[in-house]
Order: structure tokens, then sequence, then C-alpha cells
């Protein structure tokens, strides 16, 4: 019989700066000292010391895996992808997205823009929130009980913050 590991219980190995890098969120987003409140499979196989594919792949979702899947596919995307001219997405905004997905309490739906962006989105019957990430800045937009509002440049634990309100306020 396999021994439930209760999390409370474990302490960390890693200092708060580490803890977050370890799963690919840039620091100088002012992560410092901040853990969320659902942690990948990632971040617990780096933080319970172990490499097993198995515990790994059960603390991920369907919907994350399928959104990294989505996003890797991203990086085959040529010039004129959509029809259009559209650059091909960077590697860099990428791997950015991916840092940010893998933090989120509930998984978007991904798409891929002609601005060299991705943009997020969350429905809630007619409330809606989207996030624009491009590789230097995020903007955010979204509309609750028909009252649109805008942020622009903001950070990854913003996202954070607005995605926790839109879900309580929606």
């Amino acid at each position: 019989m396999s021994e439930v590991l209760n999390l409370n219980k474990v302490k960390p190995r890693f200092s708060s700066t580490s803890f977050i890098n370890s799963f690919g969120i840039d620091t100088k987003e002012s992560y410092v000292g901040y853990i969320p409140n659902v942690i990948t499979a990632s971040v617990r196989t780096n933080f319970l010391n172990t490499s097993s594919d198995n515990v790994l792949l059960s603390f991920l979702s369907s919907e994350l895996i399928d959104n990294l899947a989505r996003l890797n596919s991203f990086k085959n995307l040529k010039k004129g992808w959509n029809g259009y001219d559209a650059e091909p997405l960077s590697e860099k905004l990428i791997n950015r997205v991916i840092s940010i997905v893998r933090i989120l309490p509930i998984q978007p739906e991904i798409f891929p823009t002609g601005r060299e962006s991705i943009q997020l989105e969350y429905h809630n019957g007619e409330n809606y929130l989207e996030f624009e990430i491009y590789e230097d800045s995020i903007d955010a937009f979204k509309i609750v009980d028909g009252v649109e509002t805008e942020e622009a440049d903001i950070n990854s634990l913003d996202v954070l913050r607005i995605i926790e309100d839109f879900n309580v306020n929606s």
C-alpha cells in the first residue's frame, strides 16, 4: 500500500526565489515569496525531490496538458500562418506564456494573434476576460456585468489577481 504524502508537512528544500524559479517564472516580476495555491506537477516534482514521470503526470490537469501542447505547437507557425502576413511567434513569447499558464488555477482558452502576441480567454456566462501577452508586456480586458475595463502593462502576478477577481465577481 502506498503512503499518502501530506504536503503540509513537507519542508521546502528551496528558498522562495529558487522555488519560484524552479517552474520557470521570472522573479523580476515580483514573485519572490509568492507560492500559488495551485502547484503544477513540475513544481511538485521539484519540491518533493522526485523525478517520477507517474508523479508528474498525476498532478497535471488534462486542460494544462492540452494548453502546453497547444502552446508548443505555436512554435511551428510560419510567416503568413493566419492567411495574411502574420509573423511566426517568437520562442521567447511562447516560453513566457508557458511559464504563466503553468501557474494558473483555471486554464484559459489560448489563441495566437496576428499581432505577435498570444491571447488567453475566459468566459463565464456573459462575462469575459482576456489577456494579450506580448514578449515584454501583458494587457488585460474584461467585461463583467456589461462593464468594460482594461489594464495595460501588467505583470504575471496581476494576471493571477485579475483571474481570481473575475471568478469571484462573475
